[in-house]
């Protein structure tokens, strides 16, 4: 097992890794930074506004960077306003 860190970038505020996380390979670790990437934009999508962009860097354990997956969300109310309730 080889370690690896997960740096994250949510609308441009860097959050470097705290600890390392081990997996067998790279191609783990960066299939583990993609389901989380996912994982986080969808927890932060409706309440974080309309615009969110995430991004995780994984990291070797000697610090370079091996992979970098990015997710950008944009959304807009197009015509009348919604009030919460659906109109048919």
């Amino acid at each position: 097992m080889a370690s690896y860190l997960f740096d994250v970038d949510e609308d441009g505020a860097s959050q470097p890794a705290e600890q390392s996380l081990d997996f067998p390979t790279s191609q783990a670790a960066c299939s583990e930074a993609v389901r989380a990437l996912s994982e986080i934009m969808a927890e932060t999508l409706l309440s974080d506004g309309p615009s969110r962009y995430l991004a995780i860097t994984v990291r070797d354990g000697v610090g370079a960077a091996i992979f970098r997956a990015t997710l950008r969300y944009d959304a807009q109310v197009l015509g009348s306003q919604l009030t919460g309730t659906e109109r048919d």
